[in-house]
């Protein structure tokens, strides 16, 4: 199934679509794809009011400690310069203390992330300016906390099929995520309503 243009629909209705697609990552990852030692969670996201939404949390069950996390970009953390900002620094910050980052993005660059979400957040660690190619805005990154931190990137077109990630569970450790599986799965609970609309069927209200 390819990445749909969600930019189609109202916010609540993506919001809707984010939290069944965190869920169903979820049970894909506890039911075998996670190493013994290794739980998932769906958690409250703190990127701030106008992003709120469900993150997926990977804890190590000898300390219960988050060790990675994944997180899928809304509209809100796109819709101002500070939603970006601080976007950017719960990114950032649990890098620092060691913790692996996965961003879904699949929203085109706007007025306040011109370079995308992953522009922003390679920015802050004076990497080299990132180009979102136009035909291709769709982007998926995932980060290995090591020092230099280190970014795996994808940038899809609308219509392509997502393809697995890599999210670090430690330095050396990863797991390859079913992105695209899970979205076919979350996309199948949609209301046909809005499936037809983000599939071309009928047209936007």
């Amino acid at each position: 199934m390819p990445a749909h243009d969600w930019s189609k629909v109202e916010a609540g209705t993506f919001h809707s679509f984010h939290n069944a697609w965190i869920t169903h990552l979820m049970g894909r990852l506890n039911g075998g794809l996670l190493p013994d030692g290794y739980y998932a969670l769906t958690e409250q996201s703190s990127s701030g009011p106008s992003g709120r939404g469900r993150r997926l949390t990977i804890h190590h069950a000898s300390g219960h400690q988050i060790v990675a996390f994944l997180e899928i970009v809304s509209p809100g953390n796109k819709d101002r310069a500070a939603s970006v900002e601080e976007f950017v620094y719960t990114v950032d910050a649990p890098l620092m203390q060691g913790v692996h980052v996965m961003i879904v993005d699949l929203f085109p660059p706007g007025r306040f992330d011109p370079r995308g979400i992953h522009g922003a957040i390679w920015a802050r660690y004076g990497k080299e300016e990132e180009i979102v190619p136009p035909e291709k805005p769709v982007t998926l990154s995932s980060y290995r906390a090591v020092v230099p931190v280190e970014a795996y990137v994808n940038h899809l077109a609308f219509g392509d099929s997502l393809p697995e990630m890599p999210l670090f569970l430690d330095r050396d450790t990863y797991i390859n995520v079913p992105l695209e599986l899970a979205y076919q799965a979350a996309f199948q609970d949609m209301p046909a309503f809005w499936r037809d609309v983000l599939e071309g069927r009928r047209a936007a209200p």
